[in-house]
């Protein structure tokens, strides 16, 4: 095994807190509601198929947007340092490391901003960019293409079960990660694989 591949959102990068949802909601000016739409909704706008104005708009006309986007940036953009260091560690052990996320153009802008150490990594493949999310299998497609690496010598992880059956239905190696400690996550997987650098 050569190669990695890491979702962000509950691995590499922290969900929101009860205190972020919270925050928006209060910046926003939405009800508890507003989370089950904008969830259900977000598919087609992490693909890149929506613009932000309309889709905003369409969870909500009364959403200022500059508002909308500056608090959706700060509020999903923590890193786990300790992930952070670990990919560092398994990048300088010889791994090519790539990202396969799915997220909207605002999101993965703001994130290559915030987290400059994204550049040392191999491959970003961001749903937003390739017109697909996960699980749709062309996703792992063009996430492999794009790390220049074979399905059956990479290790993919993910905190959303969904994701991780998928990868393992075109011939990856996959794990799913807890949450609240992904790099004990990664590690067990490594292990499990013999992959521990």
């Amino acid at each position: 095994m050569t190669a990695l591949l890491f979702d962000l959102y509950g691995v590499v990068i922290q969900h929101r807190t009860p205190a972020d949802r919270a925050r928006v909601a209060d910046q926003l000016g939405v009800t508890d509601g507003f989370w089950e739409t904008y969830e259900r909704t977000r598919p087609p706008y992490d693909a890149g198929a929506i613009s932000d104005a309309d889709w905003w708009r369409a969870l909500d006309p009364s959403i200022d947007l500059d508002t909308a986007l500056r608090i959706e940036g700060e509020t999903l953009s923590h890193a786990y340092p300790a992930m952070v260091d670990f990919l560092s560690t398994l990048k300088e052990a010889g791994f090519r490391i790539g990202v396969l996320s799915n997220l909207p153009y605002v999101l993965a802008d703001n994130l290559l901003a915030v987290h400059p150490w994204f550049t040392h990594l191999d491959s970003l493949t961001f749903s937003c960019r390739i017109g697909v999310n996960k699980p749709d299998p062309r996703a792992y497609a063009h996430a492999l293409a794009d790390l220049g690496a074979d399905a059956e010598d990479t290790l993919f992880f993910d905190d959303t079960q969904a994701n991780v059956t998928a990868a393992r239905e075109v011939g990856l190696m996959s794990a799913l990660v807890d949450r609240a400690d992904p790099v004990a996550s990664v590690r067990a997987a490594m292990k499990k694989f013999d992959a521990i650098p």
